[in-house]
């Protein structure tokens, strides 16, 4: 006899209560309460979603000491990315020397906090799929190309405190002019330009992994606006490059393309400036998973405790009875 399957319902339960929610029968806040439960003062039934788009768990479910790892992380990411960008910046400028000293220490410091926000979170209930299984092999990606902000840091840097010293170490020329560098300062620079591209490329990959983390917490926000950094950055990117690099290739013609050049780069910025956004935004709402965690714990703990006192009274009134 085939056995009919379960419902989408009956195995994946309802999301919680986001805003302020009153129980229309007795007016209690349902805030941070699951969909489809029951008011702890009255016991009427919360209406459940009626979207068809329910998940698995949600990130009030996971222990509060990582939801706490998790938001000071995420704030950690927060802070340190404009400081990294602008660090690689000046790496390009008159102070390459002086940004080459935190620009390292800057990108090592963001690719160990990329490695432990994107570490597989806990097994919460309702889960349907192990957490190991999800986006693995796209958290690996994440994690290896975010590390080339460290090593294409490491290669500029490199190479500019080597231009520096070479450039100190030539006999006077006329007029305070300088050789052209090296092959090997040249190489360094041209290998951690293509470095940086690659951790700017993958900022995508990393876009859609906080993006899942964004719908485990179900701030959809969030999530559309990581999303939506990831498909700006596809689009933007190579018009923003491109130009840059075509008109560097011998017997190419660049400039029907160079006026693509601007937009693009602003249409980069502004993804860079929504994944900034989103990385305050997901700490908040981490923030917050802890507090509501805790209250849902004391929350069970009365239950329990009322449920408790109801069975004693049952059980008087029946000896009582007899």
């Amino acid at each position: 006899m085939d056995a009919t399957p379960p419902r989408r319902d009956d195995r994946e339960p309802q999301p919680l209560v986001l805003g302020d929610l009153a129980c229309v029968q007795c007016g209690y806040n349902l805030k941070g309460l699951r969909r489809g439960g029951a008011c702890p003062e009255c016991g009427r039934p919360i209406p459940p979603l009626r979207t068809g788009r329910v998940r698995s768990s949600v990130m009030t479910d996971a222990p509060p000491t990582y939801l706490r790892r998790l938001s000071v992380e995420l704030l950690g990411m927060a802070v340190l990315f404009p400081l990294m960008i602008v660090s690689l910046a000046l790496l390009g400028s008159t102070r390459a020397v002086l940004a080459a000293v935190p620009a390292c220490p800057i990108a090592g410091a963001w690719w160990v906090l990329v490695w432990r926000v994107t570490a597989m979170r806990p097994a919460t209930k309702g889960d349907i799929e192990p957490p190991a299984r999800q986006r693995a092999r796209l958290r690996a990606v994440s994690r290896g190309m975010q590390g080339c902000w460290l090593a294409g840091a490491g290669a500029i840097g490199a190479a500019v405190l080597a231009y520096a010293f070479w450039s100190v170490a030539q006999p006077p020329r006329p007029m305070g002019l300088v050789g052209p560098p090296p092959a090997l300062v040249q190489g360094l620079a041209w290998a951690g330009v293509a470095l940086l591209g690659i951790a700017l490329i993958g900022l995508i990959p990393l876009s859609i992994v906080l993006a899942d983390l964004a719908d485990w917490a179900n701030e959809t926000g969030s999530a559309a606006r990581l999303r939506g950094t990831a498909w700006l950055l596809c689009l933007c990117g190579p018009l923003a490059v491109g130009p840059y690099v075509l008109g560097r290739v011998p017997g190419t013609v660049a400039g029907a393309l160079s006026w693509l050049g601007i937009p693009a780069t602003v249409g980069v910025l502004v993804a860079l400036a929504i994944f900034e956004w989103s990385l305050f935004s997901l700490s908040r709402t981490a923030a917050w998973a802890v507090t509501n965690s805790l209250q849902a714990t004391a929350r069970d703990e009365r239950l329990a405790r009322r449920a408790a006192r109801a069975l004693a009274a049952q059980r008087a009134r029946n000896v009582a009875g007899r």
